[in-house]
């Protein structure tokens, strides 16, 4: 009777198979993790800017949202000011640390969230996005000329949402890049 003392090459096959199935199927778990937090961060965005739209349309005084990026992660503040009851703010978390937030005006230029806050308003009237100059106002910031933003992205790695703005009608809506 031998003893031996090793594998064969089809036990060691095996093995690597199986190792390479289960690091595929980690990697893409991980993977999914931060597209499903990128894709929700989208969306709150988004319903932010809903809820906004609808009360600037409904309600006395200013109504604006803010977007910045702290240290731990994205944030949004729903703004009401002056209606008579007082100002309120309300704030939230919207995107994890690992994302990066960008937004293009309508001269084309890129901002960085990190940079600085984001004001975004809409018109009482008709619902339109203000121009970012009077958004900025609005907060109590300045922004240069009469540009309006037309996107918001949120990107991790390679992987991005964008929602889109149209400043003319005050729509928006969720695109995957």
């Amino acid at each position: 009777m031998r003893h031996n003392k090793g594998f064969t090459l089809i036990e060691l096959i095996v093995v690597i198979m199986i190792m390479a199935i289960s690091t595929t199927v980690v990697v893409s778990s991980i993977s999914s993790v931060y597209i499903r937090n990128m894709q929700q961060c989208a969306i709150e965005i988004d319903a932010l800017l809903s809820r906004c739209r609808i009360s600037a349309m409904s309600r006395a005084g200013n109504v604006y949202l803010e977007l910045w990026q702290g240290t731990d992660g994205i944030y949004a503040a729903y703004c009401e000011s002056g209606g008579g009851s007082g100002d309120i703010r309300e704030e939230e978390k919207v995107g994890k640390s690992m994302l990066s937030i960008v937004w293009t005006d309508s001269g084309g230029t890129t901002h960085d969230l990190s940079a600085g806050s984001l004001y975004l308003a809409f018109d009482r009237g008709t619902g339109a996005l203000l121009p970012l100059s009077r958004s900025f106002a609005m907060a109590g910031d300045t922004f240069s000329p009469l540009l309006n933003c037309t996107d918001i992205s949120v990107t991790h790695g390679t992987s991005q949402r964008t929602v889109v703005l149209v400043p003319v009608t005050g729509k928006h809506y969720i695109s995957a890049d």
